[in-house]
């Protein structure tokens, strides 16, 4: 709508370009052309003679006037409208890239398992990803313009916030473990939850960004391994091949030593007299390097 006058302003100015040179060489010929008429040919059947064609050579004048003029502004018309059309089709070869992108972008978001999100500073939520709609149980454009508050019980929306507050304070990324439900079908996750501040190419904040990773299954698998090397009848510890610290011991193995297992822990088996040599505690201590770990039984 902003382009309209500009573009009326433009056809008036061609429009006068071609009139009035028309209107100002009829004046000049109808105030003329009689006065030289009746000076070259002072008799008057030659004069009626002269008239005639005077009219017929102002005919000829005129049309070759006005057809230059009209070529003149058909040619700035179509050096116009090549610009314009070259301009549009640049504007929509721009805009479908940008929204193949963000078609590319947004199957790329969707097909990832983790749960992505983006809210401004004040925890208003601005995107979010196929697996962020399952836990709130919503679309994403019902989500966008709403807070936590909206989907979860106070209290979790509270420590959602706290998170994004730390994250904003820190300027850095902050990762958090927490049970929630997913509203879509009610099953719970353990999740690995990292937020960051977002900031646009000028430095601007536009908010934080959380990715939240599944590791239900890794938790699970460590509580079984809890279990099993607490109950297990062997003594077992898991140490550092290098300098032999002790990550972990078993129940049994601190009751083997004599020891508790908290007085062990942190410390090597030379500094508590375990071994009389800088001897590593493993035999097959070299095929082990790979893991940096170190298990005796």
């Amino acid at each position: 709508m902003k382009d309209q006058p500009t573009t009326d302003s433009s056809l008036a100015r061609k429009i006068s370009q071609v009139v009035v040179p028309y209107a100002a060489l009829a004046a000049l010929w109808i105030l003329v052309s009689d006065q030289v008429v009746g000076y070259l040919f002072p008799d008057p059947a030659t004069q009626l003679v002269a008239s005639s064609l005077k009219g017929l050579v102002f005919i000829a004048v005129t049309t070759l006037l006005l057809a230059i003029l009209l070529r003149r502004l058909i040619h700035k018309i179509e050096m116009v409208t090549a610009a314009e059309r070259a301009a549009w089709q640049k504007t929509h070869q721009a805009v479908g890239q940008y929204q193949a992108e963000q078609a590319q972008l947004r199957t790329l978001l969707d097909t990832l398992p983790d749960l992505i999100w983006l809210k401004d500073p004040q925890g208003v939520y601005l995107s979010c990803n196929k697996r962020f709609e399952a836990f709130f149980g919503a679309s994403e454009e019902t989500i966008r313009g709403k807070t936590d508050f909206d989907f979860v019980n106070r209290e979790l929306a509270e420590s959602f916030r706290a998170n994004d507050r730390q994250a904003l304070a820190a300027q850095a990324p902050r990762s958090n473990q927490e049970w929630v439900t997913f509203a879509s079908d009610g099953h719970r996750e353990l999740l690995l939850t990292t937020k960051a501040p977002m900031h646009d190419t000028t430095g601007r904040l536009i908010g934080v960004l959380g990715i939240g990773r599944d590791i239900t299954q890794m938790h699970d698998l460590q509580e079984r391994f809890k279990v099993a090397f607490n109950a297990s009848p062997a003594a077992i510890s898991l140490s550092t091949i290098d300098q032999g610290i002790y990550l972990d011991v078993n129940p049994r193995y601190a009751a083997m030593l004599g020891w508790k297992a908290e007085e062990l822990l942190g410390h090597s088996s030379l500094e508590l007299n375990l071994w009389p040599t800088p001897r590593p505690a493993c035999a097959g201590v070299n095929s082990s390097r790979p893991t940096g770990r170190c298990r005796t039984i």
